[in-house]
């Protein structure tokens, strides 16, 4: 089965989708992921269900995808910007991530980008493209991350990141 990623006006429909398939494979990774991915994209009132599914698809890991699900939450709902980042690296540096899973995680990356309170997720497009896609375009992203928040202190790690990276 393919991993997919839904646009926000079809979010029911996926999740009954996801629901339905684990009735019939309760332990079936992606099925946790997306509905992971689909609840936390519903936001507010739905933190439980976007944990006990990513909790479902750590106790049965196709890929490493999950850990990228992780390291948002940690910097989106937590506030733990270095935890958060030094996951993302981790992950993208050493986790088997597919390449559907690497492109969904860019088109939630860019849908997060739109918001102006979330353009630091710049950041995060730059270490994926660091990793997974051409450390040459990376340096782009990681520019305009630096370039755009080199005044802001809560972001100094990342900061250094960007530039070790560059």
């Amino acid at each position: 089965m393919e991993i997919i990623f839904f646009v926000k006006e079809n979010l029911d429909l996926a999740i009954a989708y996801q629901e339905k398939s684990l009735a019939y494979n309760p332990n079936f990774y992606y099925a946790h992921l997306n509905l992971a991915h689909h609840y936390y994209i519903k936001g507010r009132g739905y933190e439980s269900k976007t944990d006990y599914h990513l909790e479902q698809a750590e106790k049965h890991p196709a890929d490493a995808s999950y850990k990228l699900s992780k390291a948002c939450i940690l910097i989106e709902r937590e506030k733990k910007l270095k935890e958060g980042a030094d996951l993302y690296v981790e992950t993208l540096r050493s986790g088997s991530i597919p390449p559907k899973v690497v492109q969904g995680t860019l088109n939630f990356i860019e849908c997060q980008i739109k918001d102006p309170l979330k353009q630091y997720f710049v950041f995060v497009k730059g270490l994926i493209y660091y990793f997974k896609i051409d450390k040459n375009e990376s340096k782009v992203f990681l520019k305009k991350f630096i370039d755009d928040f080199k005044s802001k202190k809560q972001y100094e790690y990342w900061l250094q990141m960007a530039e070790k990276y560059l």
